[in-house]
């Protein structure tokens, strides 16, 4: 190799590996900035009414486009129908470009709570996981959002990772798949004491069937640490992250792999040629969850409200 283009590429190296350093170490600065939770506060716990629960959930939703008001109202729309709904998930990326800046930050209201505080939907509590957008300007932003339960009683965000409990019918695990490492910090039983129906919910998918770039496609290192979290101890798993509507199994981990992306931002190019997807489809929409003690439902409806795909798991 000419000596020049040897200098080069060594200097080249050079930068990546500082550039990597300095992404690290304001990684970890920030975190360090977030005061530990107390473990109690970590799971919270909800009532389970008689006809069982219904729950909606989106991803990516934050952007304040047409398509976000469009989803919105299907999901109003479907809510009075349904009669009511007993959580709003939200997947992450919540708002858009990078998040809010303080509790009292404008955004809070003009690209979420105005859109889904409709006489239905309004009622619902909300139950989201941090996104790459929500946490741009540093992870200090998740102080924020735990502080924002003290000004609107709708939101419930403790903490980076917790847990929702629905009586023995359902536990609800929330995690943050930016900087997954420290979960089992925080939620060592999270599986225990099991319930009858376990859904896990992050930002970032396992598996994706996108041609919006490799990075799209799965959740790197994280994902495979949240991958490993997860195996045989749920029955789902919703993420969002890929602008898109997907549902797939993961027959090594035992659970259906929900990526909902299409709550308001704009959609990617799809990846037709992977066989392995139940559903797939460039669509804005939302998930429709039933759970019932033998079932669970899922239902994707578009933002038009109308079905585009249902799946029922049932347990004896």
């Amino acid at each position: 190799m000419d000596r020049k283009i040897r200098r080069f590429v060594i200097a080249g190296g050079v930068l990546v590996l500082l550039a990597l350093v300095i992404a690290v170490a304001r990684v970890a600065y920030s975190l360090a900035l977030i005061p530990d939770a107390p473990a109690a506060s970590l799971v919270l716990q909800q009532p389970v009414p008689d006809n069982g629960l219904r729950l909606y959930a989106i991803g990516d939703s934050g952007s304040g486009s047409a398509a976000q008001r469009r989803v919105a109202a299907a999901m109003e729309q479907r809510c009075v129908k349904d009669g009511g709904i007993d959580g709003l998930l939200l997947l992450g990326d919540v708002i858009y470009p990078k998040g809010v800046d303080s509790i009292q930050d404008p955004p809070w209201q003009s690209r979420l709570f105005s859109l889904y505080s409709g006489p239905c939907l309004g009622r619902a509590p909300i139950y989201p996981v941090i996104g790459n957008h929500d946490i741009k300007k540093g992870y200090d932003r998740v102080q924020i959002w735990m502080d924002y339960q003290a000004v609107n009683s709708r939101w419930h965000f403790p903490y980076r990772f917790y847990q929702v409990r629905f009586g023995r019918l359902l536990n609800l695990v929330a995690l943050d798949t930016m900087f997954p490492y420290t979960v089992n910090d925080y939620l060592p039983d999270a599986f225990t004491p099991p319930a009858r129906w376990t859904i896990a919910m992050g930002h970032h998918p396992l598996k994706a069937a996108t041609l919006a770039g490799g990075r799209h496609k799965g959740g790197g290192i994280g994902g495979w640490y949240v991958k490993r979290f997860l195996c045989n101890n749920i029955d789902v798993y919703l993420s969002g992250h890929t602008h898109q509507l997907e549902m797939r199994t993961m027959p090594d981990c035992g659970f259906t792999h929900v990526v909902n992306g299409g709550g308001g931002a704009g959609l990617y190019q799809i990846d037709p040629s992977d066989r392995d997807v139940e559903f797939l489809a460039a669509r804005h929409g939302f998930l429709a969850i039933d759970v019932a003690k033998k079932s669970l439902d899922l239902t994707f409806v578009s933002d038009q409200g109308k079905v585009l795909y249902r799946k029922t798991q049932q347990k004896p």
